[in-house]
C-alpha cells in the first residue's frame, strides 16, 4: 500500500510539472537567457587526447514564434584561467551564433545553429607570444530541459557541443598555426526570462 501511495504521488507530481512546463512554454514573444557551467575543450594543437576543463558561460536572446519554436542569437564563452605551471593554457574560445530551437511540451528541447568561432589568449602563448583574436565558421548543437520557476522565469539545464574551424592562428602578423579547429562540450545551468 505504501509503495502504491508513493507511485501515485510521484505520478501526480510529474503530471503537474509537465502541465506547468507546457503552460510556461506556450507564450509567443521575446526571451532572454543567461547561464554558466563547466566545459571541456579540445583544439588541434593540443593533440587528439588533450582535453582541458574550464569555465563556460552564455547569454542568449530571441523570439518565441509559438508553442514550440524559438529563434535567436547567442554568445558562448569557454575560458581556462592562467596556470603558472602551464602558461600556454590561458586562452578563451568564443562562439557567436544564430540558433533555432524546438521545445516539447515536457520541457525538453533540442537546438542548433551556425555562426562564428573566435579564439584569443592574453599571456605567454607559444613561447611568449600573445595570441591575437582569430575567427572562423562555427556550428552548435545542444539538448536540454526547462523547468518553470515562475510565470516568466524558467530554470534551464543543457548540454551543448560547439565546433569551429579557425584556420590560421596568429600572434600579431605572425602565423603560429594553420588548420586550427576547436571543440567545446559544456554542461550549463541558467535562467530563461520570457
Amino acid at each position: 500500500m505504501r509503495g502504491f501511495a508513493l507511485q501515485a504521488t510521484g505520478a501526480a507530481l510529474i503530471s503537474l510539472f509537465a502541465a506547468s512546463a507546457a503552460q510556461a512554454q506556450s507564450t509567443p514573444g521575446p526571451w532572454l537567457g543567461i547561464g554558466g557551467g563547466l566545459g571541456w575543450a579540445t583544439a588541434d594543437w593540443l593533440g587528439p587526447s588533450a582535453t582541458f576543463a574550464g569555465a563556460s558561460g552564455y547569454i542568449r536572446g530571441g523570439w518565441a514564434l509559438g508553442d514550440h519554436v524559438r529563434v535567436g542569437a547567442e554568445v558562448d564563452l569557454w575560458r581556462r584561467p592562467v596556470d603558472n605551471e602551464q602558461p600556454e593554457s590561458a586562452y578563451r574560445l568564443f562562439d557567436i551564433a544564430g540558433v533555432l530551437s524546438y521545445h516539447a511540451r515536457s520541457g525538453a528541447f533540442v537546438r542548433g545553429g551556425l555562426g562564428m568561432g573566435v579564439v584569443s589568449g592574453d599571456v605567454n602563448l607559444y613561447k611568449g607570444a600573445t595570441l591575437s583574436a582569430s575567427k572562423g565558421p562555427s556550428a552548435i548543437a545542444g539538448i536540454g530541459f526547462e523547468s518553470p520557476v515562475s510565470t516568466h522565469v524558467a530554470g534551464t539545464f543543457g548540454v551543448n557541443v560547439r565546433w569551429a574551424h579557425i584556420g590560421e592562428l596568429r600572434s600579431g602578423q605572425t602565423v603560429l598555426r594553420t588548420g586550427w579547429s576547436q571543440r567545446v562540450i559544456d554542461a550549463t545551468i541558467g535562467l530563461t526570462f520570457r
